[in-house]
């Protein structure tokens, strides 16, 4: 990003929530509506910087992703779904990205603090047997 780009960044935060991404979900599920309320009341939305600093490495990077961002606080709705829609465009460049060649004992290890992660199911009829552990964070600085 450009220096003026970065710097218009660096003071934005935005909206986070995990019904953003699983809101048609819900509307397919048996009593979704009350297990909707239930996450909405259990892991509200939450706002974190657009830009956040690693707290091991000290760079900075983008802290948006098209699943949970639902906007960013300090901008329109039609302005941020513009801004947004570039900074996902730029962080799913094909440049940014890694894509693995799953062979048997195969382990890939990232960190969500500057990694967008984006899991492909191209592996059908084969299964993966995926285990997942995440530890707990730093409240994004």
């Amino acid at each position: 990003l450009s220096e003026k780009m970065q710097a218009f960044l660096s003071g934005l935060t935005a909206t986070h929530s995990i019904l953003y991404a699983y809101a048609r979900a819900f509307d397919r599920m048996p009593n979704g509506e009350a297990k909707r309320k239930m996450v909405r009341e259990n892991l509200p939305a939450i706002h974190h910087p657009v830009v956040r600093t690693h707290p091991v490495t000290g760079r900075k990077g983008l802290f948006v992703n098209r699943f949970f961002t639902e906007c960013i606080d300090e901008m329109k709705q039609s302005e941020s779904d513009l801004l947004l829609g570039y900074l996902f465009q730029l962080i799913e460049a094909p440049e940014f990205c890694v894509r693995l060649r799953w062979q048997v004992g195969t382990l890939a290890i990232w960190d969500n603090r500057c990694t967008s992660h984006y899991a492909v199911a191209d592996y059908y009829p084969q299964l993966r047997r995926m285990q997942r552990a995440s530890v707990c964070g730093e409240k994004p600085q």
